[in-house]
């Protein structure tokens, strides 16, 4: 975790950059397609990703670093 705040009584944590974006991988890779295995893991690991924070009611927004939101309210 690099900070947080909060922003209209939401709990924001800002996260450093574990690895490379999808783009950098695809430039990387010279700009060359991938296997569809690769793509169906990729696909595989974002779904269980949102299913994931859905359940746990978290909100993902990215701009250069992926800030994390929950809210502070309990819902019943």
């Amino acid at each position: 975790m690099t900070e947080h705040f909060y922003f209209r009584n939401h709990l924001c944590i800002a996260m450093e950059l574990l690895s490379i974006n999808l783009y950098e991988l695809i430039k990387a890779n010279g700009f060359v397609g991938f296997t569809t295995a690769l793509i169906r893991r990729f696909t595989s690991q974002m779904l269980m990703s949102l299913t994931l924070m859905r359940h746990h009611r978290i909100v993902h927004l990215s701009n250069f670093r992926m800030f994390f939101c929950a809210t502070l309210q309990r819902v019943p």
